[in-house]
């Protein structure tokens, strides 16, 4: 989880986000990671379930959108890529998610098998 310890409350605003992302109060959800990113437009992980809910609404070119850009920002979260193809695949550019997981992997591959030749 992106943590913000220089902006008091920012975690558990997120945490509420994610409390009423899970309970598929998309509406909710959508209006607390906006107000996060107001504050912090660099939050990733509202930026990628911000993505991952216009997924889940079938908004895929804004979804991939937040997801690519979550990427940017936190690059090592393995997840957001796993959340990208499936996006992608959604959107019908299969090629392209079976591409997204490569990092998740490579990431996931024994460190002597990723180097054998």
């Amino acid at each position: 989880m992106t943590h913000s310890p220089g902006i008091p409350g920012l975690n558990e605003q997120f945490g509420a986000a994610q409390r009423s992302h899970q309970q598929d109060d998309l509406d909710a959800a959508e209006k607390q990671y906006a107000a996060i990113l107001k504050v912090d437009p660099d939050h990733a992980d509202s930026v990628h379930f911000l993505g991952v809910l216009h997924h889940q609404r079938d908004d895929h070119k804004t979804a991939l959108a937040l997801i690519e850009r979550s990427i940017q920002l936190a690059p090592e979260r393995m997840a957001y890529y796993s959340n990208y193809a499936m996006a992608l695949e959604h959107a019908g550019r299969l090629e392209d998610a079976v591409e997204a997981e490569l990092p998740v992997l490579a990431h996931d591959m024994p460190e002597d098998a990723a180097h054998a030749t």
